[in-house]
């Protein structure tokens, strides 16, 4: 996940002239903000500033065990995830590798569009509850079975007694988050 946020970042570290060359780093963007809509520089903004609240929130958690004063958890080694209450309907699993980290998979139906997406990546466990919600965070990439690769996307999430939700925020302009809500099975 790291690889993904610096991947993001590391244009806005070149120097000047290549800035003003480059069409897709932020300050050309913001140099040339009359040629550039509104709308686009705002989405602009709003990913800086979730990528930013997001390194602001997890590298103390992965840093320092005493950030969340709850009670250690079991890591369990399966998750399989049901969700139908939000569309699209959709499956997961998740399985631990190691630690707490797990490797996943979604599958996800839109009836809409008759269309099938795959979303696999990984996710990190947070080792301490806080109260009855175990958080996780991670990326992937997803897959469309009509248009093939469509983008990266970083997932935040909690689980709770047998329940689940996640937020996915892709990493490309113009996509809206997707929410999911559903049942939660550990084995």
């Amino acid at each position: 996940m790291m690889a993904v946020i610096f991947l993001y970042i590391c244009p806005l570290f070149r120097t000047k002239k290549e800035k003003l060359q480059g069409k897709n780093t932020w300050h050309a963007f913001c140099l040339n903000y009359k040629e550039n809509s509104r709308t686009e520089m705002e989405e602009q903004m709003k990913k800086i500033l979730l990528i930013s609240l997001l390194v602001i929130l997890i590298i103390p958690l992965l840093t320092a065990t005493g950030f969340a004063r709850g009670r250690k958890s079991c890591a369990p080694g399966h998750f399989l995830t049901l969700s139908f209450f939000i569309n699209p309907v959709n499956i997961g699993y998740k399985h631990r590798l190691f630690g707490n980290l797990y490797a996943t998979t979604n599958l996800d139906y839109r009836r809409s569009i008759t269309d099938l997406e795959l979303q696999t990546g990984a996710v990190y466990l947070f080792p301490h509850k806080i109260i009855i919600f175990t958080l996780y965070g991670g990326g992937g990439i997803q897959f469309s079975r009509n248009e093939g690769y469509q983008y990266p996307y970083l997932t935040v999430g909690t689980n709770f007694l047998f329940l689940f939700t996640e937020i996915i925020h892709p990493l490309e302009n113009g996509r809206e988050p997707n929410y999911r809500f559903g049942f939660s099975f550990k084995f």
